[in-house]
């Protein structure tokens, strides 16, 4: 029985379609977008797809790298511009759910390190990366 009307069968999924889109995520990772794209105030949707040169938004995969180009996200969208957009800008967890994370996760090291101006990671030290399956 298919999921979503997916017209795939599990075998043709596992052995055809996920190598392929595993190979264009990995090409995509090599040439990321800066997460600064998508955090300009004033720059919505339409003005973002301008800068990635695109005529309409996409849908697919997308992860989030750090410096050296480690993944620390990965998510899915209908709309993947407008979702990095949210994790940006987003004023909620439901949002920006990354930076909700990163925050509990720096919060709970802070409240446990001893020496609290020390070691202690923050968000600021992790610059954001993307790349898109297109």
């Amino acid at each position: 029985m298919p999921i979503d009307n997916c017209e795939f069968s599990f075998n043709e999924l596992a052995t055809l379609k996920l190598p392929t889109y595993m190979k264009t995520m990995t090409e995509a990772l090599k040439i990321p977008h800066e997460m600064s794209l998508f955090s300009q105030i004033g720059d919505g949707k339409a003005t973002v797809l301008r800068k990635l040169e695109r005529s309409q938004g996409f849908q697919g995969c997308y992860v989030f790298i750090d410096e050296e180009k480690t993944p620390v996200y990965v998510g899915i969208s209908r709309s993947v511009v407008q979702r990095l957009i949210q994790h940006v800008k987003g004023k909620t967890h439901f949002d920006a759910s990354l930076a909700y994370r990163m925050a509990a996760y720096n919060l709970a090291i802070y409240r446990k390190c001893p020496i609290k101006s020390m070691f202690l990671p923050t968000i600021s030290n992790i610059e954001l990366n993307f790349a898109a399956l297109i």
